[in-house]
């Protein structure tokens, strides 16, 4: 049998490193390593344990664990990328527009199955090149004179109309369809207009063809006045345009997919008997020990409880390190595993991890219309009347004044097939959507497109100081030895804190567990509320307690002290037999990244201002690490709310970033909220925007995404109004009398398509910008 977890445990003499079966950890051959022989194949075990555990049931753990596949759920919605407020039980066409509709929630389809209306049109398109090609084939002694066949132009006729109708009625069913859906439904659109050139097209050269004496023209022969290879080929430009368009409009829909293949289908999990079993993701609840081997995607949201490894985060935060896990340490599902094994508490299962949520905020967010939006539909909405209308004046100018029918027709046929509705009304959604699936990649949950149309008018970003500027959970700062060393000093406080909960005793036991220093473990253990803990080390009676800096005789640690204390820094006072011969100081660290942001921030024009309820030496002493010039100290939640309606008053628009209870009512008074995703569920809900990553420099990619968002909208506006513009004038033939020149329907098609697909491939350069 095989491993399922490569590299193989097997005995391989092509590799130093083997890796255990059982919890997954690498494993370097040597005589003492424990060794299981199992079908002429050779296991090596980090240790007895996981030896007893394979022996007991090899099949277990070699035998590959089926994949749990998702399908679209009965009942699943489905809505249209460009009118998000249509909704429907089946999948179809908007009414609207005739776009194809899409599921609301996308995270319920198999990101791997084939879109079935792409495989439809691109069967379609197939037939119809297949019988266009014919058609121009008997075109050919219009197009070259000096092709001729032996058969009449009648004849010829005949045969074309033939081989057109299947091209009619098979290429150009779908346009038909939504053609007529879009009368009923009182709703014109882009397949009103190209169901009706086709259909005229048809129609025209039908009646020539059947009755021939019915229409004379004088300056042509009667084959040359029938385009039955215009209505095939525009239908078939048209289907290769719908090709073109569902391809670059999967691609859209990248940013979910990825974060789709990120879930793992199941986890192993510890039984209270010590085994351990492989259940499906679905069956995981909280309170579930999970064991997570190296190389394995983490399953569930949890807390380490045992073990240490790396983990990379990039595909949710955006950032290339990894990060050392350690006990306590918060891991998230759908990050990997790199290096060591690990067990971690379930906290967080289902569709409450941080990665179900992204997913489902992307998902929203891209069905979220933006402000501007309105004033585009009010545009379109005239689009195609005007454009019916301009027809019918072309056809009549060229009927009446220019006495030519054959003109009439093909020049209104052109302004029918050459206009693009579709361009106008993608310009919008499809950046909104190319955007916040770009955003999700580097760890920003924007909730509604309008959120980042006013984070682009942002001129004062507001920020709380706690767990937005600063880590927001104590640290170790500094130990200062009064008798021993700051080893010794640590060592001790670690060892009697390790029967107390409290966060100071956990950033103690951090400290000392990145050192790597050796514990004792207390007697007489006693945790006194408000005051500190006590306990017997090495007979002597130790306390690690608040205190005064009056109690600090020596100098040069009184004098350090008393810096660390004007900085905001907790002091803890370590004391042997009632001797004071330590001090450790905790408090909250500053970000790494929070300088470089503000910075960066402030020279972009916005300008930076902290609120803290934290007494004024601790609030400038982070103002002053993060550059920030300005902030104001002790004040209570509503006062921030209140400060922030103050700059509001004075126009500014402003953007409130914070993470905890007390910044939810400035983050809903804000022009936009941010929170961290860090930080408080009720802060969260009152957030337009959450940082996956929890610091200053998603605020900074979140404005820069704002701007690039509204600079590709306008790209889109502009290739849709200036085609628009200039396509319709030519196709009724302005140009004519001055140059002689007249646009083919044919050419028309293919512009039209060409047309949808620029404005959706500009929309998805978003997905490859730099944020």
């Amino acid at each position: 049998m095989k491993d399922t977890h490569p590299p193989s445990t097997a005995e391989d003499t092509t590799s130093s490193s083997l890796r255990d079966p059982v919890c997954g950890m690498n494993v370097v051959p040597i005589e003492s390593t424990p060794m299981l022989e199992l079908d002429g194949t050779k296991y090596y075990f980090c240790n007895p344990g996981c030896l007893e555990k394979f022996s007991s049931n090899p099949a277990k753990y070699l035998t590959p664990q089926p994949s749990v596949v998702p399908t679209i759920k009965p009942g699943s919605e489905w809505t249209c990328p460009m009118h998000p407020e249509v909704s429907s039980m089946k999948p179809g066409a908007c009414p609207k527009c005739g776009m194809a509709l899409e599921p609301k929630d996308i995270s319920l389809i198999d990101s791997a199955a084939p879109d079935e209306e792409l495989i439809d049109m691109q069967r379609r398109f197939r037939v119809s090149v297949l019988f266009t090609l014919l058609i121009f084939l008997l075109s050919m002694p219009d197009m070259i004179p000096m092709v001729r066949l032996p058969i009449s132009n009648t004849a010829i006729a005949w045969i074309e109309m033939a081989l057109s109708t299947p091209v009619l009625i098979y290429g150009g069913y779908p346009f038909f369809r939504r053609a007529w859906e879009s009368i009923i439904n009182r709703s014109p659109n882009m397949f009103t207009l190209i169901g009706m050139g086709i259909a005229i097209s048809f129609a025209y050269s039908s009646v020539v063809t059947i009755f021939p004496n019915l229409i004379q023209a004088t300056s042509m022969t009667e084959h040359s006045m029938v385009y039955f290879e215009s209505g095939a080929t525009i239908t078939t430009l048209v289907l290769l345009g719908q090709v073109l368009e569902l391809k670059a409009r999967t691609q859209t829909g990248n940013a979910i997919k990825k974060l789709l293949s990120l879930a793992p289908k199941s986890a192993r999990v510890l039984q209270p008997d010590g085994t351990e079993i492989d259940l499906p993701i679905d069956a995981i609840a909280v309170g579930n020990l999970i064991r997570v081997r190296p190389g394995e995607k983490i399953p569930v949201d949890g807390v380490v409880t045992e073990g240490f490894s790396s983990v990379d985060e990039s595909m949710l935060t955006g950032e290339p390190l990894p990060l050392d896990k350690a006990v306590g340490d918060i891991v998230t599902a759908g990050t990997i595993n790199l290096t060591g094994s690990f067990v971690s508490l379930a906290k967080e299962v289902g569709a409450n991890t941080v990665l179900a949520r992204l997913v489902q905020a992307v998902n929203d967010g891209q069905r979220s219309r933006l402000p501007m939006q309105k004033d585009v539909d009010k545009v379109a909405q005239y689009f195609v009347p005007t454009v019916i209308a301009i027809a019918i004046l072309t056809f009549v100018y060229w009927f009446l004044f220019a006495h030519t029918l054959t003109n009439a027709v093909m020049n209104s046929i052109a302004v029918l097939i050459v206009a693009c509705p579709c361009a106008l009304g993608l310009a919008a959604p499809m950046s909104v959507i190319a955007a916040i699936g770009r955003g999700a990649s580097d760890g920003l949950l924007v909730r509604n497109a309008e959120v980042l149309q006013r984070l682009a008018s942002v001129d004062i970003l507001v920020i709380d100081k706690t767990g937005t500027v600063t880590e927001g959970k104590p640290t170790l700062l500094e130990t200062i030895p009064i008798s021993g060393t700051e080893q010794e000093i640590l060592s001790m406080a670690a060892s009697l804190e390790q029967g107390s909960e409290h966060p100071l005793a956990f950033a103690i036991l951090k400290a000392s567990a990145n050192n790597n220093l050796p514990l004792s473990k207390p007697e007489k253990f006693q945790s006194h509320t408000g005051f500190g803990v006590t306990g017997e080390l090495n007979g002597k009676l130790v306390t690690l307690s608040r205190g005064t800096l009056s109690e600090i005789e020596d100098a040069t640690a009184a004098k350090r002290a008393t810096i660390l204390s004007s900085q905001g820094a907790t002091l803890m006072y370590l004391k042997a037999d009632e001797k004071l011969i330590g001090v450790l100081a905790a408090g909250d660290k500053i970000k790494s990244s929070a300088n470089k942001a503000a910075q960066s921030l402030k020279s972009r024009g916005i300008k930076v201002i902290m609120l803290s309820g934290d007494q004024k030496e601790a609030v400038a002493f982070i103002a002053s690490q993060a550059g920030i010039d300005e902030f104001r100290y002790g004040l209570q939640p509503t006062e921030k709310a209140e400060f922030i309606k103050s700059l509001q008053l004075q126009h500014h628009v402003v953007a409130m970033a914070g993470d905890g209870i007390n910044d939810a009512p400035a983050i809903s008074q804000a022009d936009v909220g941010i929170a961290m995703d860090t930080g408080s569920d009720i802060a969260l809900e009152a957030a337009g925007i959450v940082l996956v990553h929890g610091d200053l420099r998603g605020v900074e990619k979140a404005i820069t995404l704002s701007h690039q968002l509204f600079t590709n909208i306008k790209q889109n506006l502009f290739l849709a109004f200036i085609y628009n513009s200039l396509a319709i004038p030519l196709a009724a033939g302005v140009l004519y009398p001055s140059l002689g020149i007249l646009l083919n329907p044919m050419i028309a098609s293919a512009a039209m398509s060409l047309s949808s697909v620029s404005v959706i491939a500009n929309s998805l350069r978003l997905q490859s910008s730099k944020l």
